[in-house]
């Protein structure tokens, strides 16, 4: 497994390139970071979930993860991986003229399969990341202007046309996203989508790369940090959004994010602020 990482001198982006054979994993990776994620696959099998739902991707995709928000990524150990990833803050683009462009490219998470002219514009300005952040003798404007490009690029790029049919469980998961507030148990899922117990928890698992519970509690998170970004207490993001309780509710919350609702509250209105 080849994985080379570089960082920039003021620490405001990360940039590394992988190309190898992924070990199989047990578990999923539910989590979230402070940082922005970009991601481009060259090669590979990539299961990616967020609370938008879950997508395939296979060979040459882009993946945009803003800060915060809570995601899943799995690639597949039976298929050669490659790919370069940007993680970057949002001091990186400190003392440029354009705030109001980069808060448009920024504002929304997205994952696709993008076509190869697409492809092929974005791994000139990742490559170009990598290789001057990798050189020793980096240009911090050309880093910058590159990213600009790629995220612009990025956010145009247009997904490849499905190539299979749908399959039931995306249903499951619109479901999920639509009722994530109330009480949902797999009985009552099953019986909806007209099968077995097992079957779903099996089928499920084996399309997402991850549990039915552990979708919902990516749903229910970030509905949650919506609810307390617009200054709702911790017990009522916990009830709205499905938690039996505000101690269960702190517990998840702080597993994934890092940190109490609170302390993420008060952050955010800091900032907003």
């Amino acid at each position: 497994m080849l994985n080379e990482i570089y960082k920039s001198a003021d620490g405001s982006m990360l940039a590394d390139y992988m190309k190898g054979f992924i070990p199989p994993k047990k578990e999923s990776e539910i989590h979230c970071h402070e940082e922005y994620e970009f991601l481009l696959i060259v090669n590979g099998e990539i299961t990616y979930a967020d609370n938008n739902g879950v997508i395939k991707m296979s060979g040459k995709s882009v993946v945009f993860t803003k800060a915060h928000d809570v995601h899943n990524p799995w690639a597949s150990s039976e298929r050669m991986y490659e790919r370069y990833r940007i993680v970057f803050s949002s001091e990186a683009f400190c003392g440029m003229n354009f705030p109001e462009e980069i808060a448009r490219l920024t504002s929304t998470s997205y994952k696709k399969n993008i076509s190869d002219e697409d492809f092929s514009e974005l791994l000139v300005y990742f490559k170009g990341i990598y290789d001057s952040i990798k050189s020793g003798e980096p240009d911090r404007l050309t880093e910058k202007n590159y990213l600009i490009s790629a995220l612009s690029k990025g956010k145009r790029a247009l997904p490849r046309e499905r190539e299979n049919e749908k399959h039931y469980v995306e249903d499951v998961i619109e479901y999920i996203k639509e009722h994530y507030s109330e009480r949902i148990g797999y009985e009552d899922l099953a019986a909806r989508f007209f099968v077995s117990r097992g079957k779903l928890i099996y089928d499920f698992k084996a399309y997402a790369k991850m549990s039915v519970l552990e979708f919902l509690t990516i749903t229910r998170i970030e509905a949650a940090k919506g609810l307390l970004s617009c200054g709702y207490s911790v017990s009522s993001a916990s009830e709205q959004c499905g938690f039996s309780s505000p101690s269960y509710f702190i517990k998840v919350f702080s597993q994934i994010t890092g940190t109490t609702p609170l302390k993420f509250q008060v952050r955010f209105l800091q900032k907003s602020g």
